[in-house]
């Protein structure tokens, strides 16, 4: 069966770039939904080399969306989509960064190309989210990006668990948007929406993937008051992201230091904050080994350029 599986997969492809993308797909839809998009996310997140990650997401992404095609309206698909590209702009956060430390004009300049790229990644991954969304409750979407008072209607509304899922993927998606577009006045009048899509998945399933719903709401707190930061929150918020994550997700080391404690002018801190992750063993946890290998290249980054990363 594997061997039948493969020899499928591999004549998907070259029957792909040879213009029979119709047939195919027709044929093999289910096998490469079972056996190769609905595995995807969790597989990349076991990566640990961030090139190979980078290209592979790539791909993958690509696959999905002429699956969606043939399949309009498939959850799975529509979730793998949201993540993947999301996941994607996080992964060209290395060399952004590293552009902007540089500190030289083109360098600035190609920093904000990327910066641009990963906004806009972050936002398709947003609207798949949406679709799932909607399928469930009408006009979702609209609600959400106007954000009045039938919004949190809306939002008092959901009560199944299930739901934890499309909401905490969309407010990650929305969210790193957010984080990667604080100089655009439609993103940054949306805060209170996404701070309340992830409160509900907080209310929804606190646990849901390792807490990270409060390690956004940290990172959102974490910004200037004048983008509705509030120190206080953000360090409870952090502080319950580390109890949900047993200590096994490093990203939340990296915004603590990156957002928190350069909000709060504490350069021992952020150092020490980088340091911890620059410690921690590699294979802190296998389920996480791609956004925590993205972390340590970040401290590593960080500790490069300390003076500047640092406050």
């Amino acid at each position: 069966m594997k061997r039948i599986v493969l020899v499928l997969l591999i004549l998907s492809q070259v029957l792909m770039l040879s213009g029979c993308t119709g047939f195919v797909i027709g044929m093999t839809k289910p096998v490469l939904r079972e056996m190769i998009a609905k595995p995807a996310f969790g597989v990349f997140l076991q990566e640990e080399d961030l090139g190979l990650a980078k290209d592979a997401i790539g791909g993958q992404i690509k696959l999905v969306e002429i699956l969606l095609k043939n399949m309009k309206g498939d959850k799975e698909l529509l979730l793998l989509l949201c993540q993947g590209y999301a996941s994607y702009g996080q992964l060209l956060e290395v060399k952004r960064n590293a552009l902007k430390l540089q500190g030289t004009s083109a360098a600035s300049k190609a920093a904000k190309v990327l910066t641009t790229r990963i906004r806009s990644f972050a936002l398709r991954g947003r609207s798949f989210c949406f679709q799932i969304l909607e399928q469930k409750y009408k006009d979702f979407g609209k609600k959400a990006l106007k954000g009045d008072k039938s919004f949190s209607e809306l939002l008092a509304s959901i009560k199944d668990p299930a739901d934890a899922k499309a909401l905490f993927w969309l407010g990650y998606a929305w969210g790193y948007a957010l984080i990667n577009g604080l100089t655009e006045p439609d993103l940054i009048a949306q805060i209170p929406q996404l701070k309340a899509v992830m409160q509900k998945v907080i209310a929804l399933d606190e646990d849901f993937f390792h807490g990270a719903a409060h390690l956004f709401l940290a990172t959102l707190y974490a910004q200037p008051k004048m983008y509705g930061g509030d120190l206080k929150k953000s360090k409870t918020h952090f502080d319950k992201a580390f109890t949900f994550s047993k200590k096994k997700l490093l990203l939340i080391q990296l915004y603590q230091a990156q957002y928190y404690a350069n909000q709060k002018d504490d350069t021992k801190m952020c150092k020490s904050l980088l340091e911890g992750i620059q410690k921690a063993p590699k294979d802190l946890s296998k389920d996480l080994m791609l956004v925590n290998q993205l972390a340590k290249a970040q401290a590593e980054l960080g500790l490069k350029y300390i003076d500047d990363f640092c406050p």
